[in-house]
């Protein structure tokens, strides 16, 4: 469990402000690790043959407003655009640093990549210019089956990390790691030495699919062979690797697979899906029990949704990330049922059947403002996709096309209203969101209002 939590606080350090970003291709950011406290550092970049200046005369450009914190130290950077030089993908670079007026780190040529450069806090050189020593870091990039895919970005110690976004299209990606040590663009089999600048699963491919890999398994090695991670569609990975001994066999890898689901304004949304699954914080989860006076009854999940289980999600709107979670709780006898792609048609739509409960979908319908579960229309609507959920009637006979169902369930009681409450003067100090923080001037969305769940429109 604390591996997890390991890997978990890693990809936390990853998506926050302060650590490297990936970068797009074509373009390079240099990081400088200003040792000596210059007060006016810059970066000077040169073509590979250091007979023109790429980005501006000497000294280069300034970059003391470029500041960013990683893994706990200061560092100044610089995008070089490849682009904008007219230069492609690919092409070197030489770069030194620079305090604009008597000192100067060496030149550093050859240079494709992102990377981290430390300057020397003594000079190896003096005289009308004092010359330092640069230290480069070594960069680890994920590689798929045909160029360049992904840069690895150090993320917290000697950890690096990177999103792998295979949501969308039906076919697994195949990734191996390789590092930068003899630059040169990657081509799948030419390019790199494949007993020392790539690193595999341990003897078979391995489908990640979803599954938290903890960071601290030790099953990556250096050396050839067709092995690969396979990334199945349908999840956003994040990829970390320890490379614990840059000079041995052994790295350590890990992965958490995740994807979103979107909570609208309404602030609510139906869900599913075919794996368990932690709830993310700021939003609440829970499931239906019953009808009390064609209002739903409902109760809380406590800390993950099981896996095919239909489930209502409130919060504030926007996307939420989920990754896996472990639990043996079930619901039985659901309302809410899981939409999977057999329940729906071509159309994305879903129908009522004669001998099943009758079939509703989370929705607004004219006259109302409010989401309330509806009838399933045969003529109309119906749309609703996969990780969405919809509501049964367990206590209603089955569905009978003559008539005699209920037309909507509401999902809170609709007689109080956020905007009557105020009028009560029970709104200041007494208006929380779902996450439990107090909210003084609520906007449009779902509240709790002296315990009940309100609305405002």
């Amino acid at each position: 469990m604390k591996k997890i939590l390991l890997l978990a606080l890693v990809l936390a350090g990853f998506v926050g402000t302060t650590n490297a970003q990936i970068t797009e291709l074509g373009k390079y950011k240099l990081y400088f690790q200003n040792n000596n406290n210059w007060s006016n550092p810059h970066l000077f970049v040169k073509n590979e043959s250091n007979t023109e200046n790429v980005n501006h005369a000497w000294p280069g450009d300034d970059i003391s407003n470029n500041v960013t914190t990683i893994d706990g130290y200061t560092y100044y950077f610089y995008e070089v655009d490849l682009a904008s030089l007219g230069a492609s993908n690919g092409t070197a670079v030489t770069i030194n640093f620079n305090d604009g007026t008597s000192n100067q780190s060496y030149d550093w040529t050859g240079i494709k990549y992102d990377a981290f450069f430390s300057i020397a806090t003594t000079p190896s050189e003096t005289g009308t210019w004092n010359k330092y020593n640069l230290t480069r870091e070594t960069k680890y990039y994920l590689y798929d089956t045909s160029s360049l895919s992904i840069k690895l970005d150090l993320v917290s110690g000697n950890v690096y990390g990177a999103y792998v976004d295979n949501t969308t299209g039906n076919s697994k990606k195949q990734y191996v790691v390789a590092d930068t040590n003899n630059g040169g663009a990657f081509n799948w089999g030419n390019g790199f030495n494949w007993s020392e600048n790539i690193w595999r699963p341990w003897n078979t491919a391995k489908d990640l699919g979803w599954q938290i890999i903890e960071l601290s398994d030790n099953n990556c090695y250096k050396g050839t062979g067709d092995n690969s991670w396979g990334f199945i569609s349908g999840f956003k990975y994040f990829f970390t690797i320890n490379p614990i001994d840059a000079s041995g066999d052994n790295y350590k890898f890990g992965v958490i697979p995740s994807f979103t689901r979107t909570i609208t304004d309404a602030g609510i949304a139906t869900f599913s899906s075919q794996y368990a699954v932690t709830i993310p914080s700021g939003i609440t989860a829970s499931y239906v029990t019953g009808v009390t006076n064609n209002v739903l009854n409902t109760e809380s999940f406590t800390g993950v949704i099981p896996a095919n289980t239909g489930a209502l999600i409130m919060g504030d709107a926007g996307p939420y990330t989920f990754t896996p979670g472990t639990t043996s709780n079930s619901v039985s006898n659901p309302w809410l049922i899981p939409v999977t792609e057999d329940k729906i048609d071509e159309n994305g739509r879903i129908h009522q059947e004669d001998d099943t409960p009758v079939k509703y979908i989370l929705t607004t319908n004219e006259g109302s403002s409010s989401p309330r579960f509806y009838m399933v229309n045969e003529t109309s609507g119906n749309k609703i996709s996969v990780g969405q959920a919809y509501l049964v009637d367990r206590d209603s006979p089955n569905y009978d096309t003559e008539g005699g169902a209920r037309e909507y369930f509401n999902i809170w009681d609709e007689s109080n209203s956020i905007e009557a409450v105020a009028q009560e003067q029970h709104f200041e100090g007494q208006v929380y969101n779902l996450a439990g923080q107090r909210i003084a001037q609520p906007t449009k969305g779902l509240y709790i209002v002296n315990g009940k769940k309100v609305i405002k429109k």
